[in-house]
C-alpha cells in the first residue's frame, strides 16, 4: 500500500459560497467548499480554487477537474478515465432528457386535466339543462369567429 501524500498543508474552507480573491487567497494557498454563484456552472457544487500565481500578480484558478483527473490518474489510465467521464455525461444526460420528457408530458396531462374540470364548471354552473353543445377549440381551422383567440387557453374571448 502507498503511502498518504500530503496534497496541500494550506487548505481554506470557502463559507461565504463565493469564489475566493487574491484578497482571500495568498500564492500557493487554497480553499474548498461550495460554491453558490449562479455564474459559477455548476453551481451548489464542492469547488477547489487555489492562487497559482505571485503576491504581485495573483491567479485564482479552479483546481477541481484538475485533482478529481489526479486522482484518478492513480487507478485507470487516460482512456480509462475519458471513458469514464464520458459514460458519466451520457447517462447524466439521459436521465435529464427522461426527466424533461416526463415533465411535458405531466404539462400536456395538466393541460387536459384543467380544460375537462372548466368544461364540468360550464356545465354545472350555468342555467341551462337541455341542448347543450360544446366545441373544441384546439384550432380556429374552417371556423368564421369573432374575438380575441387565447391558444393558450383554447378559448375565444369576446
Amino acid at each position: 500500500m502507498s503511502t498518504p501524500i500530503t496534497l496541500f498543508s494550506n487548505l481554506k474552507s470557502i463559507t461565504t459560497g463565493a469564489v475566493p480573491t487574491a484578497v482571500d487567497l495568498l500564492p500557493g494557498e487554497c480553499a474548498f467548499g461550495i460554491i453558490t454563484d449562479v455564474n459559477v456552472q455548476p453551481n451548489n457544487q464542492p469547488r477547489l480554487y487555489g492562487n497559482v500565481g505571485t503576491t504581485s500578480e495573483p491567479n485564482i484558478v479552479d483546481l477541481t477537474q484538475t485533482l478529481l483527473n489526479a486522482v484518478l490518474a492513480q487507478y485507470y489510465t487516460s482512456s480509462e478515465v475519458d471513458a469514464l467521464l464520458s459514460t458519466q455525461n451520457t447517462n447524466l444526460l439521459n436521465q435529464i432528457n427522461a426527466v424533461i420528457t416526463r415533465m411535458n408530458a405531466a404539462e400536456v396531462e395538466l393541460d387536459d386535466h384543467e380544460g375537462r374540470i372548466t368544461l364540468l364548471e360550464l356545465e354545472n354552473n350555468t342555467g341551462l339543462r337541455s341542448n347543450q353543445f360544446f366545441i373544441s377549440l384546439e384550432t380556429l381551422t374552417g371556423l368564421e369567429v369573432t374575438g380575441v383567440w387565447n391558444a393558450t387557453a383554447r378559448r375565444l374571448e369576446c
